[in-house]
């Protein structure tokens, strides 16, 4: 090898390092921002039949009383009462099977077995070679909005007193919309 051919691969590993370093930071940036928000968030490999957590931050840890290395590896199944979730989870897997995102609202289930409502958006990830291999979870503890709009809307999400009385609007003489 030539001095000039030594120089030439000490200044590539030299910028390689730089660049390792930066990349490096950025990854710290991006774990500590997730970590340090609210919102849960989660990476689940979806490549292999039995589904895994390969990322999950603090919030999801937190809510559901599991440390980190605790879901790493595990089936996301266990953050959710899939006794009461069937036709959520069904609806998941049939959008993610067809590559596209979903939002659902499931019974979630915490370490102690206590359960709360939990909204998730989840959205497939397209790796590489162009199939998904991965998929992000973006969600939130909404109990507390669920509740609150039971007190604002008394009736929930059933229809209004006098429909459930089987009065429509029109047999009030007013018409209908």
């Amino acid at each position: 090898m030539t001095d000039q051919t030594i120089e030439e691969l000490r200044s590539l590993l030299t910028w390689e390092r730089a660049q390792r370093g930066r990349l490096q930071a950025e990854l710290q940036l991006r774990n500590c921002a997730l970590d340090t928000a609210s919102t849960h968030f989660m990476i689940v490999d979806i490549s292999q039949p039995t589904w895994t957590i390969v990322y999950v931050n603090r919030a999801v840890c937190e809510r559901h009383g599991y440390g980190v290395l605790e879901l790493l590896g595990q089936s996301p199944l266990i953050l959710v009462r899939t006794e009461t979730s069937q036709a959520a989870l069904a609806s998941l897997a049939a959008a993610i099977s067809r590559g596209t995102s979903v939002s659902v609202e499931v019974e979630g289930r915490c370490k102690d077995q206590t359960t709360f409502s939990l909204g998730i958006a989840v959205t497939p990830i397209k790796s590489a070679d162009c199939g998904f291999s991965h998929c992000v979870c973006v969600g939130a503890d909404i109990t507390a909005r669920l509740a609150e709009m039971q007190e604002t809307r008394p009736y929930g999400n059933r229809a209004t007193p006098r429909a459930e009385a089987g009065v429509s609007r029109s047999a009030c003489g007013r018409h209908c919309a």
